[in-house]
């Protein structure tokens, strides 16, 4: 089961989209939404939701899923996130084992303790020439257990 996590516009339509592409390649997904319905149309509203979230809330909302993941799929789950959802991505797997991680961008600021903990696969995919990702990135890579899982 993979666990799609959206970006800081909300589950809008490219979300489903993908992970309508994912079941049609005959695997199980679900797009969680962590905005309550609420999806941005510029750049102030999506700054406006982030700000919105509670973690409390956020986490128990991932933990749900992925435990949902857990008794409706293979028994299988990973989470894929987009930048918003690439730091609750790995919320969730710190805080409820997963099998994978993929993400594409996102702030990774995770604790180092929550980070160090993890020994599942990690796959990121990040534009390093981007100056506001490099600090986060080689924190991030610093933080985990074995840096080299980071591709």
């Amino acid at each position: 089961m993979v666990i799609l996590i959206h970006e800081w516009w909300g589950l809008n339509n490219d979300i489903k989209t993908l992970a309508e592409d994912i079941r049609n390649k005959g695997f199980h997904a679900v797009a969680i939404d962590l905005f309550n319905g609420s999806v941005a149309t510029n750049r102030n509203e999506a700054k406006a939701q982030t700000s919105a979230v509670k973690a409390s809330e956020a986490n128990a909302t991932l933990a749900a899923w992925v435990e949902w993941a857990k008794g409706n799929g293979n028994g299988t789950v990973a989470t894929l996130a987009w930048c918003f959802g690439g730091d609750w991505s790995l919320s969730a797997v710190s805080n409820t084992p997963t099998d994978a991680a993929i993400l594409y961008y996102g702030r990774v600021t995770s604790k180092a303790s929550s980070l160090k903990k993890l020994t599942i696969p990690i796959l990121g995919h990040f534009g390093t020439l981007n100056k506001s990702i490099r600090k986060w990135l080689a924190r991030f890579r610093s933080h985990l257990q074995r840096p080299e899982k980071v591709i």
